[in-house]
């Protein structure tokens, strides 16, 4: 079963406080939208879109994992954390963003999704 919104081609997140744009990949059977691993103090975090996880406005939940520098299992005992799942709020200017904050890491990221044009038309030939 897939939960991944059909016609979703990319994902991107923005972190409207720096400018810098964390490009999204999706796996293979995955319903998820996965960041390369950043440096945030003495851990590594990857950032997950997770389309399993929907909010009562039907918007998935942004997870953070976070790893052992070079490892690649993520420590679990983090996962316990409130800011494993976070979910869009508005920001100041009415924004729906995902607020993260971790030691010295504060980002505000925008989610911008591209999704495939398509097109429907309904006719009768004659």
């Amino acid at each position: 079963m897939s939960y991944m919104p059909d016609g979703v081609l990319s994902a991107t997140l923005k972190d409207l406080k720096t400018g810098q744009i964390y490009t999204l990949i999706t796996r293979p059977s995955k319903y998820c939208h996965f960041s390369d691993k950043i440096l945030c103090g003495v851990y590594e975090i990857g950032m997950r879109i997770d389309w399993k996880a929907i909010d009562v406005n039907d918007y998935p939940t942004l997870d953070i994992d976070f790893f052992k520098p070079g490892q690649t299992k993520p420590i679990q005992e983090m996962r316990n954390q409130k800011m494993h799942h976070t979910h869009r709020t508005p920001n100041e200017i009415g924004e729906w963003v995902y607020q993260f904050n971790f030691d010295t890491l504060n980002m505000e990221l925008l989610l911008t999704l591209t999704r495939e044009n398509t097109l429907s038309i309904d006719c009768i030939l004659a």
